[in-house]
């Protein structure tokens, strides 16, 4: 909810009691990984850290990203 908080206050929007409610009740409803979680390994398809930095450099410097 603070990430859909954020998102609502840089567009100007209110959040208003009613949809935060709703929202909350959605993610009670359906609670992250309730069907399995998916685990991804770069290795997999061929990739390293290394291979995705260096091709997403660009955007990462475009959008001021940082790296975790």
């Amino acid at each position: 909810m603070k990430s859909i908080a954020r998102i609502y206050d840089h567009f100007e929007r209110e959040l208003t009691p009613a949809t935060r409610a709703a929202m909350e009740a959605r993610i009670v409803r359906n609670p992250r990984h309730a069907h399995g979680a998916h685990a991804y390994a770069l290795e997999k398809y061929g990739l390293s850290p290394a291979d995705v930095r260096e091709r997403f450099a660009a955007y990462v410097e475009r959008f001021d990203l940082a790296w975790d």
